[in-house]
């Protein structure tokens, strides 16, 4: 009996440690020899005292055995936890590389690029001598690795284009912003400060109209990896707008300048007409005198009113200057009447050439 319990010992002593693929195998191949050897080890009972020494050294024997296997359970679970641990750590690796089938927000994008850069810190982080007794799980890593880095380029490529594009835009907008700001603030009653203003603004906006432009094309570019829905694609449009404003605060400021240039010779006619007298003197001489000076207030008159700019702001001046015209062709009829036609026309003459005089 103990010749035979100490072949089987030596057979199972051969087998250590044993080939296992897991720790459950081999907690089934334990349990299926050692308790075998302790039952026939009890089983022979009582021996002679010269076979109790042998008897010990087999209970030893069967007992060292079973620690060595209890100890290579424990190192394979360790391996299998380890293991465990570590294909989680690349599954969630591999969980956050993505197929794009359509563009995403950049702020998506973004994210994504973060993320791929904890895979790839994550899969460098694994201890080489943990992955390499693991053929399957190491190029599993590798070929997640792989990938990662891939996308990565793509989209740090991508992002900044867009980026870069998004920073265009706003700066942009900031500076079409103040335009805007600073069209508000113009007093086109303050003349020359005003048409300087509206000139420097004017050119702003034809470096701004190029940049629009740009803005606009990438804006209206489909892109495989970032939507551009978030992008304002009526930046020419608002360039536009604001040129518009421009040229009219331009063009309000030119007419006061306008105005202000005629207002004074033109009230000076008025007031000088409002002092004339109704009566149409009685002397040929001073009838020829005053003749001769309401026909070059009348074509002067004429000559200022063509110049009077179209608007609100200078109807009234409009009006006015035709009420006084209409006052002072009344008053040149009357003295025609009185003087003569000949006079009148000579009147006429001489009141043209003193006016083109004056203005050459």
């Amino acid at each position: 009996m103990l010749d035979k319990l100490e072949q089987d010992v030596e057979e199972l002593e051969q087998c250590l440690p044993v080939p296992s693929t897991s720790s459950s195998d081999l907690i089934a191949f334990q349990q299926g020899k050692t308790p075998k050897l302790v039952a026939k080890l009890e089983a022979i009972g009582d021996v002679p005292a010269d076979l109790l020494p042998k008897k010990e050294d087999l209970a030893h024997r069967i007992d060292d055995v079973n620690k060595k296997l209890d100890d290579q359970v424990n190192d394979l679970k360790r391996f299998e936890e380890k293991t465990i641990e570590l294909q989680n750590v690349v599954d969630e690796c591999r969980d956050k590389l993505k197929k794009r089938d359509a563009p995403e927000p950049i702020e998506t994008v973004q994210k994504d690029a973060e993320d791929l850069a904890v895979v790839l810190a994550t899969i460098d982080a694994i201890p080489q001598e943990e992955l390499s007794p693991r053929n399957q799980l190491a190029r599993d890593a590798n070929n997640i690795k792989e990938q990662a880095k891939e996308q990565l380029s793509t989209i740090r490529k991508a992002l900044a284009e867009e980026e870069k594009a998004r920073e265009r835009q706003d700066e942009l907008k900031d500076r079409l912003s103040a335009v805007a700001d600073s069209l508000n603030k113009v007093d086109p009653e303050n003349v020359e400060p005003a048409q300087q203003l509206v000139s420097s603004l004017d050119a702003e906006l034809q470096k701004l109209g190029g940049i629009a432009d740009a803005c606009q094309q990438f804006a209206i570019t489909s892109s495989p990896i970032v939507s551009h829905d978030d992008l304002d694609k009526t930046l020419p449009d608002q360039v536009r707008d604001l040129q518009k404003k421009c040229d009219d605060v331009k063009k309000n400021a030119e007419q006061i300048a306008q105005l202000n240039a005629v207002a004074p010779e033109i009230l000076m006619i008025s007031e000088s007409l409002q002092q004339q007298p109704e009566q149409i003197p009685s002397n040929l001489n001073e009838q020829q005198s005053v003749l001769e000076d309401l026909e070059t207030k009348k074509q002067r008159l004429e000559n200022l009113l063509q110049t009077i700019p179209a608007g609100d702001a200078t109807e009234e001046l409009r009006q006015r200057s035709e009420w006084d015209l209409s006052k002072l062709k009344d008053l040149l009829k009357r003295l025609g009447d009185s003087v003569g036609d000949k006079l009148a026309a000579l009147a006429a003459f001489n009141a043209a050439r003193k006016d083109a005089e004056d203005q050459l």
